[in-house]
């Protein structure tokens, strides 16, 4: 590895939190007035990009596409499983719901119910294994349940940096200044980031996990 590739790697270490050790030396004042006006463009340019173009996709198909290896088990079950959306008010965005109707649509085992803590704040005493308020998705059967936390299904990968974050972590990030300026003086540009959805790995897993009589 030459001494511009360590110079790189060195500080996508310390970007992940990898390495702790503090760089010496400073950057101009022209170094940062250039990285700070590049950073004021390409937000205005993003700030004129269609939201379909700066917001994740949640209606697209293949994002929510069920592959064929869930429908196979899925269709195959023979127990009543329960998809039940726990939020206040208990109202389910379309995507989501969208997305749970597919499982529905491969068996008559599968159901989908919504539950609003709020109005009926003895609903979760039953589920000991939410132990703080959100949005959750329990998957139960009668003989075990589990909960899918609905918050952490997206994920973010970063290309520059070889690392994949949950949407939360990758806004926190790309709202961190200090960062970007550090990541744009190793040549990174930490908005190469590409979206996953999560959703079906948990809940065909947690569909597994409950219906399976001997695990």
């Amino acid at each position: 590895m030459n001494q511009n590739e360590n110079k790189k790697a060195g500080g996508i270490s310390s970007l992940l939190g990898l390495n702790r050790t503090t760089r010496a030396g400073s950057y101009t004042l022209a170094m940062t007035l250039i990285v700070l006006a590049v950073l004021i463009v390409v937000n205005l340019l993003v700030g004129t990009l269609p939201s379909t173009l700066t917001k994740l996709d949640t209606t697209a198909t293949d994002l929510y596409r069920i592959s064929a290896t869930t429908e196979k088990y899925v269709g195959s079950i023979d127990r009543d499983v329960n998809l039940i959306y726990i939020a206040e008010g208990g109202m389910m965005t379309p995507t989501l719901r969208t997305f749970l109707e597919r499982y529905t649509a491969l068996s008559s085992h599968v159901r989908i119910k919504t539950l609003d803590p709020v109005a009926n704040p003895t609903v979760l005493d039953q589920y000991s294994k939410i132990t703080s308020s959100g949005n959750y998705l329990i998957v139960e059967s009668d003989l075990r349940y589990t909960v899918v936390d609905i918050t952490g299904l997206n994920y973010v990968y970063v290309e520059d940096l070889n690392y994949t974050y949950t949407v939360d972590q990758y806004n926190s990030l790309m709202s961190n200044t200090a960062l970007l300026q550090q990541a744009a003086q190793y040549g990174m540009d930490l908005s190469k980031a590409t979206y996953y959805f999560g959703g079906e790995s948990a809940v065909t897993s947690a569909i597994e996990y409950v219906a399976t009589e001997n695990i």
